[in-house]
């Protein structure tokens, strides 16, 4: 155990659990803009060997849409959720959202584009969109009040705090919302479900997974008391759990 990895807890034995992991923060680094984030084979390994050794119980839960996720991660078998639960790809390849998640997420990016100055980044996700201020952050009050003022005229959709980001995204969908469902089917249904994240919109996906007999894996600084396990970096997280699932070629893995 590295001092880059605080357990408060154990985790479960691996053939009783499911593995739930946000993308930006959680398994790559964030960068300056969500296109220019790097997948390492590393990562690509992970997954694969994590379906293998869960029977095929890890989805990713993200605040991407569902086509970024499966362009960063193109794992068979592994399932995707995407606008924080807005969109998912089910068992059989379909996917779910709703239209007029779609209409209203193309109008508040038009609106967005015209009303914001070069400081921001606009990202118009298939259900909502993000005001990116990483590479200015001197401009966050700007994407805190355009994003209000878009807010207002969008009943539906909610705003959503990040790691120098403001999202609007559907008020009824949510990272929470999206494990539970999967919770209720096979093949997590009767699983103890680990739900792994570094921001705001994956705590009550956390807080659910602990109230539930789970846990919650936290990446970077103050953790929720609801992280069974704080590690600093999204490499510390691959690390431990590579071991938890016994990845080949990792000594000392646990049974």
């Amino acid at each position: 155990m590295t001092a880059d990895v605080s357990p408060a807890r154990p985790l479960p034995p691996r053939h009783g659990a499911s593995l739930f992991l946000d993308f930006d923060g959680t398994l790559v680094d964030i960068a300056p803009r969500p296109d220019l984030v790097e997948v390492s084979a590393r990562v690509t390994r992970f997954l694969e060997d994590a379906l293998v050794a869960l029977d095929g119980r890890v989805a990713m839960v993200s605040g991407r849409s569902v086509d970024d996720l499966r362009h960063f991660l193109p794992v068979a078998g592994l399932l995707h959720v995407g606008g924080h639960g807005a969109e998912h790809v089910d068992a059989d390849g379909q996917r779910h959202t709703r239209d007029d998640w779609r209409r209203t997420a193309q109008a508040l990016a038009a609106r967005a584009r015209a009303g914001a100055s070069a400081r921001l980044m606009i990202e118009e996700k298939p259900t909502g969109i993000a005001l990116h201020f990483r590479t200015h952050p001197e401009a966050e009050e700007e994407a805190n009040t355009l994003a209000r003022t878009l807010a207002a005229d969008a009943p539906d959709f909610t705003l959503q705090h990040g790691h120098c980001v403001v999202e609007l995204r559907p008020q009824s969908a949510s990272k929470r919302g999206a494990v539970e469902r999967m919770m209720d089917a096979a093949p997590f249904q009767g699983t103890t479900p680990l739900f792994a994240g570094d921001d705001l919109t994956d705590q009550p996906a956390m807080e659910y997974c602990r109230s539930v007999g789970g846990d919650g894996l936290w990446i970077g600084a103050n953790p929720p008391p609801y992280a069974g396990l704080h590690v600093a970096r999204p490499a510390d997280l691959l690390s431990h759990l590579e071991l938890w699932i016994g990845q080949p070629g990792v000594t000392g893995a646990a049974p």
